[in-house]
């Protein structure tokens, strides 16, 4: 009994930090804040997950073990660290930028295959933390939804570029691809919170919350978060029996329709490259750019470059313009090219290694016939999630980041309640 109340004291605590850190990721875009708050919420919004990751260790210190699907995100880190040295060593100096990414890669190993399965041995700890996060990350995006329009600010933004001037609902936030983002986490998290359902009327709530919050994020227009959420749901299905078959007529078909649509946009168009990079919103040229400076010599291509100070690229896009841009953070938005410009193709191959073996290891336990079927569809909804943030990270750099609701909310529960179907404990513990 004492235990048990120990345990949950520590949890309420560490979950009221991880609230915080949840909450604070839609504050700091709301367009009404104040810019000296806005500022201050800026700083704290990855600074409070370093905070939650710290006070969780020592919270859960004496639980913590290191499970064997952390080792290979942990060498990961160490093969960043070195790959940076080695960079420093060569150039004779190290950038602080540089230093950043290799500190948040380990706490963000740390947290995810660490800490998480810890603090989320149990499906109580999993469900109270999605309703508070799913619930309260909703309401704030409700509250400044009316406090923009109680202060004229406009709800939607008008785009250009492949856009073509089409207006999204940007809901009176300061980024409209990021609240794209969080509305994602909450169309998903109402997946996960369906599957604690055990009974009709509750079961009836999160799918009227679910709709909702998927027809508000389609609004926004985020072409990498439609097909995040489309993701989940096409493995969510594949993964059930009762709809493989139905999922493997509806993709193939998907992709006759693709080819003919990419045949009609793009190879049939004058300059094929220009247009795909059109519709990539320019990202192509700099993907380009990126491996470019990389496959500069034989070291930089096994190892990466390790450091980002003051690379400026000077190159030609495919319309024949010069553009400079310094390369940094998220600036590629892609995952795989900014690993592989930082850490060359070892640390692309030990980071995808790490990945495809969680994946691997679900899908395993998915087959275990011992599982019930809530259980099932909750690790088939946690296999999609993983599925989707690989997709997705074609065009972004959600992962690894400290400051996305897809880690800290979707990404966060996924790999625990995968590593944990593992063990009997999540299975038997209420």
């Amino acid at each position: 009994m004492v235990r048990e109340e120990k345990s949950e004291r520590r949890f309420s605590l560490l979950l009221i930090i991880l609230l915080f850190w949840v909450y604070l990721q839609v504050i700091a875009v709301l367009e009404p804040l104040p810019v000296q708050y806005v500022s201050i919420a800026l700083q704290l919004k990855n600074v409070s997950g370093v905070i939650a990751v710290v006070v969780g260790t020592a919270l859960y210190f004496d639980r913590l073990k290191l499970n064997r699907y952390a080792i290979l995100p942990l060498i990961y880190c160490g093969f960043a660290f070195f790959s940076l040295s080695l960079s420093s060593f060569r150039n004779s100096n190290v950038s602080l930028d540089s230093l950043y990414i290799v500190l948040m890669y380990f706490i963000w190993s740390w947290m995810m295959f660490v800490l998480g399965p810890v603090v989320f041995d149990s499906h109580e700890n999993i469900k109270t933390f999605l309703k508070w996060a799913v619930l309260g990350t909703g309401l704030i995006f409700l509250l400044g939804l009316f406090w923009s329009l109680s202060v004229g600010i406009p709800i939607t933004q008008v785009f250009g570029g492949s856009r073509g001037g089409a207006e999204r609902y940007s809901y009176g936030f300061r980024h409209v691809g990021y609240i794209g983002s969080i509305l994602t986490s909450v169309v998903v998290g109402t997946m996960f919170l369906d599957t604690f359902s055990t009974n009709k009327r509750t079961h009836a709530k999160w799918l009227i919350l679910f709709i909702v919050s998927l027809i508000v994020m389609v609004l926004t227009d985020s072409r990498s978060y439609m097909v995040f959420v489309a993701v989940v749901w096409f493995v969510h299905l594949a993964l059930n029996p009762r709809y493989s078959k139905l999922v493997l007529y509806i993709g193939g078909f998907g992709l006759i329709a693709l080819f003919f649509w990419v045949d009609r946009k793009f190879l049939l168009s004058e300059n094929p490259m220009q247009q795909i990079n059109y519709y990539s919103s320019g990202r192509i040229v700099i993907w380009q750019a990126a491996i470019q400076n990389t496959m500069e010599s034989i070291t930089t291509v096994l190892l990466g470059s390790g450091n980002i100070s003051g690379w400026t690229t000077v190159f030609q896009t495919i319309s024949g313009d010069t553009i400079i841009k310094p390369f940094q953070r998220f600036a590629v938005d892609n995952i795989y090219v900014e690993i592989f410009s930082l850490y060359g193709l070892v640390g692309l191959v030990l980071f995808l290694w790490a990945m495809f073996r969680i994946i691997k290891i679900g899908i395993v336990q998915l087959r275990n016939n011992e599982q019930n079927g809530l259980y099932k569809s909750r690790l088939s909804i946690a296999i999609g999630v993983m599925v989707a943030m690989l997709i997705s990270s074609i065009t972004s750099s959600n992962m690894p980041s400290m400051g996305n609701l897809l880690n800290i909310i979707l990404l966060f529960v996924s790999v625990a309640v995968i590593i944990n179907s593992t063990s009997e404990t999540l299975l038997h513990r209420s």
